[in-house]
């Protein structure tokens, strides 16, 4: 093994591509650094990154390096990290303290305080099958971090958990993770569970590192419409782009209404693109479209449905033949309004322009 050029980075992948467990790789670097936590965003890749780390799967090119050594060709054994898998894996005829003392060389004083921290000092002589789903993961979390770790890898353990008891547990993640300055790489196709758990997220489709960046960067500022529809949901709108001024181009939807978005791909006037927005970044208003600013345009309010902290509001353009929809994420605190004609608004930069081909 040799000393990598960036000591501060606990983990990393650099220029890394792979063809075995978990998936493919296409050209990934990432780091991660201690007392950070990082998630992979997405179906395709986020499973193979975690195998490649953990060394399970060996990569074809690049180089792997955890604490800053590089370690392509050492065994998973012999790399500094832990492991929670999705589904847990924990032993059946072991109890919380033998779970928590398995990894060699851990003193029953190292168990005994990670059983306290993990508020499983009550549970320390029962077996998995008698706990709850929350007290599984924390038990397969005092398994990994026994022999103080300096990478732990998450293969969405959360999913294995009630929504309830979800947010405790990514509160005592981020706990851990500054307490011990621990890296943590965590995996999921669950946006919720990467917005409130993360540091940084990367956004991850066939393999490829699409985006990486904080959760407000990539919910605000996505390069491409997978990054944007893998935060959260977006309305997209078929148009031609007219003009642009600086990055902000004007764009007819259908007949006769224009749009402004910020252009994100490098489209030619005349051309065709998909304009998305964030359906809480729409004001809404009673009204002709001209008494709500500039930008507005006129629609028709068809359906309203309280979802909790939101109602959403289905919207039609009502443009000549199949009238495009839009839907509205309005705070539940906020009066509904009535069915009929409305007026939308959004500002420009909250709107993105991407070429059909892309989107």
């Amino acid at each position: 093994m040799r000393s990598t050029q960036h000591p501060t980075i606990a983990a990393a992948l650099a220029h890394v591509r792979s063809h075995g467990e978990g998936g493919v790789l296409t050209d990934v670097s990432l780091g991660v650094a201690p007392g950070e936590i990082v998630t992979l965003l997405g179906a395709g890749g986020p499973q193979a990154v975690l195998a490649v780390l953990a060394g399970f799967a060996r990569p074809q090119s690049g180089t792997v390096s955890i604490g800053g050594m590089v370690l392509n060709r050492t065994p998973p054994h012999r790399r500094r990290l832990g492991l929670v898998p999705r589904r847990l894996a924990l032993f059946p005829h072991l109890d919380v303290t033998a779970h928590a003392r398995f990894a060699p060389g851990v003193t029953p004083a190292r168990a005994a305080q990670l059983l306290q921290r993990l508020g499983l000092t009550a549970f320390a002589t029962r077996l998995p099958r008698s706990l709850s789903p929350e007290l599984q993961l924390r038990v397969a979390l005092a398994r990994a971090l026994g022999p103080a770790p300096t990478l732990l890898l998450l293969e969405d353990p959360l999913a294995q958990v009630p929504p309830p008891q979800r947010p405790a547990l990514k509160a005592l993640l981020r706990e851990l993770c500054r307490e011990a300055d621990l890296a943590i790489l965590h995996s999921t196709d669950d946006a919720s569970s990467a917005l409130a758990l993360s540091d940084r997220i990367g956004v991850m489709q066939s393999g490829r590192l699409l985006q990486l960046g904080t959760a407000r960067e990539l919910y605000d500022q996505p390069l491409s419409l997978p990054v944007a529809a893998a935060l959260g949901p977006v309305n997209r709108l078929a148009g031609t782009k007219l003009d642009q001024e600086d990055d902000i181009a004007r764009i007819r939807i259908g007949g006769h209404v224009t749009v402004s978005a910020r252009c994100m791909d490098t489209i030619a006037d005349g051309a065709g693109c998909v304009v998305t927005i964030r359906p809480d970044r729409i004001a809404v208003a009673p009204g002709a479209a001209a008494d709500l600013g500039e930008d507005a345009i006129a629609a028709r309010l068809t359906e309203a449905l309280f979802e909790g902290e939101h109602t959403r509001l289905r919207f039609t353009l009502g443009l000549e033949g199949e009238a495009p929809e839009l839907l509205v994420h309005r705070p539940s605190g906020l009066a509904v309004p009535r069915a009929g004609a409305m007026s939308l608004a959004w500002q420009p930069h909250h709107a993105w322009a991407f070429l059909p081909e892309a989107a």
